[in-house]
């Protein structure tokens, strides 16, 4: 399924794109870093729009996540190399997409499985490596 995204409710939307890089001569726009960031945020932390009235829950899933499963950065992933703060969620209040949310229990537990499961992911690999004497 697709990511579908509506900027148009944002304050100010139209300074979130920025001539794209690739294409100096041409009129061609790409989000800036930050505002990409947060729409793919949506889908990890299950998430489908930022309010007035949710702003600070969906930062503070975005901060637990960060800090928990990192940035994706330093997969090689098209994440920037930095942590998303609360005046740019706010600055994208008004942001929606095709995300369906979840309740912050719902969230929560799918989280503490995927941590989980890493871990057990890292005792399987930790446990086939020969320790040296």
């Amino acid at each position: 399924m697709s990511l579908n995204f509506d900027l148009r409710k944002c304050e100010n939307w139209e300074e979130l794109w920025m001539p794209n890089p690739e294409f100096p001569d041409s009129d061609a726009k790409v989000l800036v870093p930050f505002a990409n960031q947060i729409i793919l945020y949506t889908m990890v932390i299950d998430m489908g729009s930022i309010t007035e009235e949710n702003w600070k829950q969906f930062y503070q899933r975005v901060y637990v996540w960060q800090r928990t499963c990192g940035n994706g950065a330093e997969d090689g992933s098209y994440f920037p190399n930095y942590l998303i703060t609360m005046e740019q969620v706010r600055r994208m209040i008004g942001l929606s997409t095709n995300v369906i949310t979840k309740s912050a229990t719902a969230w929560r537990k799918q989280l503490a499985l995927l941590v989980s499961d890493n871990l057990s992911y890292e005792f399987r690999k930790f446990d086939t490596v020969e320790v040296s004497k």
